[in-house]
């Protein structure tokens, strides 16, 4: 794919006659020093391109699953805020380390963990299939959406979903009895259930 991308269209075919004589396009066979050429020359071309600063790997976080994780500079601007910072705070599994001590990892890890298995996702199908037009936009796109698929958990995760819609409903059912209050009560109701850490998200964001 990236001889084919680093010739272009015209060169990988081959113009030939065919029993009528008439001109037809065949894919054309390539020798092995070819090949090696043509990737060796579109990989230095590569190399030799400017890359824009925040588009450079140099944020480096250490990671206890998959190691020193190359990212954009980028990332490290949405991780340096108060907003992403706080997730340090919030535990992946809420209580569950009362009972397994070693459930202590927090979203903060695993955003930016999330983040780097979708920057490597979409730079791989980048480098496999270049037909496919993948930009720089939609790799960072795709990067900033797996760092901040979190953003909005509040403690104790998923259970505090549980207990705000649990809130919501007990709400609904006192509003009946509360008279001119009704209105108000029954439009708490509402929003109690239906908050969710993804509406969350996107109000930090």
């Amino acid at each position: 794919a990236l001889a084919m991308a680093a010739m272009g269209a015209e060169d990988a075919v081959a113009v030939e006659e065919d029993d009528q004589g008439t001109p037809a396009k065949r894919p054309r066979l390539f020798t092995q020093e070819e090949v090696e050429s043509i990737v060796s020359k579109a990989l230095e071309s590569r190399a030799t391109e400017a890359v824009p600063m925040l588009l450079r790997e140099d944020f480096t976080p250490n990671d206890p699953v998959h190691g020193l994780m190359h990212l954009p500079n980028l990332v490290k601007l949405f991780v340096d805020t108060s907003i992403f910072q706080r997730m340090r705070h919030i535990k992946q599994l809420a209580m569950c380390s009362y009972v397994y001590p070693g459930a202590t990892h927090n979203r903060f890890g695993h955003s930016i963990g999330t983040c780097y298995l979708a920057y490597k996702l979409v730079k791989g199908l980048r480098h496999r299939q270049p037909e496919l037009g993948i930009t720089s936009r939609d790799l960072l796109c795709v990067t900033l959406a797996g760092l901040c698929h979190d953003l909005g958990h509040p403690c104790y995760s998923h259970m505090f979903e549980c207990f705000i819609h649990r809130l919501g409903a007990e709400m609904r059912k006192r509003g009946p009895a509360a008279g001119q209050g009704a209105g108000a009560l029954l439009e708490a109701a509402n929003r109690y259930e239906s908050w969710s850490h993804e509406k969350a998200s996107k109000v930090l964001l």
